[in-house]
């Protein structure tokens, strides 16, 4: 007697049905694993600019507390000049502008353009006033004007240092 054949379809047939299961699962789990490796990565990205993010404003405040110091430094030598409406005269120039040359570029990105405005007249003026402090002699009194200039360049410090005041503070 001859069997008779049942037609199967494919995907029930006993012999295809082991092999279809295996290749599902390497489907499934080649997606499962590359949605893990792309949420992984995203995580990574997310740390990595947040760590960038954190180095920008630690760089940032050292620029802005050493610029700080500079201008608390000319600050202090305008208040007592102005005070004894004399020029002193130091060993060595108290106004210091190398810590503006060093450290600008991180302050420039971290403030807006009215403040770099602010910050950049005050080194000018401030540059000024290193020339000023370098010339030889002794102390000499300061006429109406030279005070007026001082006072000015006080104030011009005074709001530099505003600017640089909300990027130096700890978070």
């Amino acid at each position: 007697m001859i069997a008779d054949v049942v037609s199967v379809p494919w995907y029930a047939n006993p012999v295809l049905l082991p092999a279809a299961s295996g290749l599902l699962g390497v489907i499934v789990g080649g997606l499962i694993t590359a949605g893990a490796n792309f949420l992984l990565d995203q995580q990574r990205a997310v740390r990595e600019e947040k760590k960038e993010e954190r180095a920008d404003i630690v760089l940032a405040r050292r620029a802005a507390r050493l610029i700080d110091k500079s201008f608390k430094s000319a600050l202090d030598v305008i208040e007592i000049d102005i005070h004894d409406k004399t020029r002193s005269k130091f060993p060595h120039n108290p106004v210091e502008l190398e810590s503006w040359k060093l450290n600008s570029g991180a302050i420039a990105v971290e403030v807006n353009s009215d403040g770099w405005d602010a910050l950049c007249e005050a080194i000018v003026l401030m540059e000024h006033l290193h020339s000023f402090y370098d010339q030889e002699g002794v102390a000499e009194r300061l006429d109406d004007d030279f005070l007026k200039v001082l006072s000015n360049t006080r104030d011009a410090i005074l709001d530099a240092r505003k600017v640089l005041y909300p990027i130096r503070q700890d978070s």
